[in-house]
């Protein structure tokens, strides 16, 4: 019986901007435990923007395999995980990993064990991320994107309009969604930009405003003229009336979530409180990718598409074919 870790350096295609920040590579880490000839693994994307440092994970991975622990059951180990003090992405390796190793020890499926319909081929989404001006249709035929139904296109609020324009005189009457990942800093700022492309067809608008900018959604939501998505507000232990007060559709993440139990309340709960439902990644290998699309059956849409931007992606689990995401 064993747990280990090991950090993975993960180059990419291209440099992969968002309003934040830019990064031309990823590192992330990937959790083993083996147990009586079964093995299990789990990944870990940490993302500053969730306080989540390399320095942190890293001292919070050591910790946990320096225990060496071992759980009877998965009632042992969630009684565990529901004190285990550490970060989401952490949490998710670690829960991916155990129920990685359980069901197969168990002979079952994911989806048997967590009570939802199996995963599906299903379209995905392709994100292109903000570009310098008149480079978008270069990115746009070196990656093949007109095999997608689904566009996702970052924004900053300076080129969004010129970007939103560029992109839609590529793909027509495919759909485009909007990511603009906190850029925006008040709903009248909002406003003005959105007077612009108001005669687009866009699918939705995901998070304009930082996320505590809580009164900013509730005022926005009612007069936008696209549905707004919720991102980076779409946290584990969510108040959902409160989101639902905010936010058309969220976007939930098992890095943010901190696996799948919570990722199958939120997407539950959503639906209960009328809410769209979209599973989204980190920039992960499709590892930790493979698990979100487990959940694929609870979400309306999938935007999970990084591990296409890994060169040499070391796992191989999933693959796309003319936007559709299946499992290899």
């Amino acid at each position: 019986m064993a747990w280990s870790y090991s950090k993975v350096h993960l180059e990419l295609l291209f440099t992969f901007k968002i309003s934040r920040n830019s990064s031309d590579f990823k590192t992330n880490y990937i959790i083993h435990f083996s147990h009586n000839g079964f093995v299990g693994a789990g990944e870990c994307a940490p993302n500053v923007r969730y306080g989540e440092s390399l320095e942190l994970v890293e001292e919070q991975l050591q910790e946990f395999v320096k225990q060496q622990l071992l759980f009877e059951n998965t009632i042992a180990f969630y009684n565990f995980l529901a004190i285990f003090n550490a970060c989401q992405s952490v949490k998710n390796a670690v829960e991916t990993c155990f129920l990685n190793y359980w069901v197969k020890k168990e002979g079952l499926e994911f989806s048997e064990w967590l009570g939802i319909d199996p995963p599906k081929p299903k379209h995905t989404m392709f994100t292109i991320p903000i570009l310098e001006r008149g480079r978008i249709r270069g990115f746009y035929e070196t990656f093949g994107l007109s095999r997608f139904r689904q566009i996702k296109l970052k924004i900053n609020k300076e080129t969004a309009v010129e970007n939103i324009v560029e992109v839609f005189n590529l793909i027509g009457d495919r759909k485009l969604f909007v990511d603009a990942n906190e850029s925006f800093e008040s709903v009248d700022e909002y406003l003005r930009f959105e007077e612009d492309i108001k005669t687009l067809p866009i699918m939705f608008m995901e998070q304009p405003f930082p996320a505590d900018h809580i009164a900013d959604y509730v005022r926005l939501k009612p007069i936008s003229k696209f549905p707004v998505f919720g991102d980076e507000s779409v946290i584990a232990n969510l108040d959902m009336k409160l989101v639902s007060a905010q936010f058309h559709g969220i976007n939930v993440k098992m890095m943010k979530t901190g696996g799948f139990t919570e990722a199958v309340r939120v997407l539950r709960d959503a639906k209960s409180f009328g809410l769209n439902t979209m599973l989204g990644c980190m920039v992960e290998t499709s590892l930790g990718i493979s698990y979100a699309f487990e959940l694929s059956s609870l979400a309306d849409y999938l935007d999970l598409d990084s591990f296409m931007y890994i060169k040499d992606e070391p796992f191989q689990m999933l693959r796309i074919e003319s936007g559709v995401l299946y499992k290899n």
